[in-house]
């Protein structure tokens, strides 16, 4: 096998490895607090220690990894105070996004809303909450992408995950998932609008309310 071919091998593992770790944080299967020993999960994964190493250490920049001098890597647990913040910050970018959005976005964009608002709705009755995750998560992305920056968009990726891994703790119930389908028409109908004012406004409660859900 030649140089190249190996290193990309590795770096498939090293990106597999990552969304495995990545997923089975966000569902539970590693809770809080909880060790990471890079030799358990090379085998849990069935891969070697190296690409394990690197996925941690990506993991770690997310915020949902935390490496510990001597000590190995841990889940990283949810604090409080902490998490409200974050919560704050990203209700704040996502205003600033949806903002820039309703200024720029082309008819393409709104059917992908429309579809991806709908979807949602539609998705509350099915019991397929990652289906339905997976939807919500695209809804914000197209609004936090619309400018073609992908600041925002890993800033607020980072937050969605330790907020994904918040609810699985504490699930939405019938009444928020309601709310939620009717503030993304909301967010929707200011951007198609063109009202920026409206659309920031929106965005921002629609993170609030999710906090507030919780709280």
């Amino acid at each position: 096998m030649t140089q190249g071919s190996s290193n990309s091998l590795n770096s498939t593992a090293y990106s597999r490895v990552t969304e495995m770790i990545h997923l089975d944080i966000v569902e539970g299967r590693l809770p809080p607090q909880s060790r990471l020993k890079v030799n358990e999960l090379a085998q849990r994964y069935g891969v070697s220690p190296s690409p394990v190493r690197e996925a941690l250490q990506q993991l770690q920049t997310e915020g949902i990894v935390v490496l510990l001098p001597n000590r190995g890597a841990i889940v990283r647990g949810v604090d409080p105070i902490e998490f409200m913040h974050m919560m704050h910050v990203r209700a704040a970018i996502e205003g600033m996004q949806a903002r820039i959005c309703s200024s720029i976005a082309d008819s393409r964009l709104l059917d992908t809303l429309e579809r991806l608002a709908n979807e949602f709705r539609d998705g509350i009755q099915d019991g397929e909450p990652q289906a339905r995750h997976e939807t919500n998560r695209a809804f914000h992305r197209a609004i936090n992408t619309a400018d073609g920056s992908a600041v925002a968009a890993e800033i607020i990726d980072r937050v969605a995950s330790i907020m994904a891994a918040v609810r699985r703790a504490w699930p939405f119930g019938q009444t928020r998932l309601a709310a939620a389908a009717a503030e993304h028409f909301d967010i929707l109908e200011a951007i198609r609008a063109g009202d920026g004012a409206a659309a920031e406004e929106a965005a921002r409660l629609h993170v609030l309310n999710g906090l507030a859900d919780i709280v």
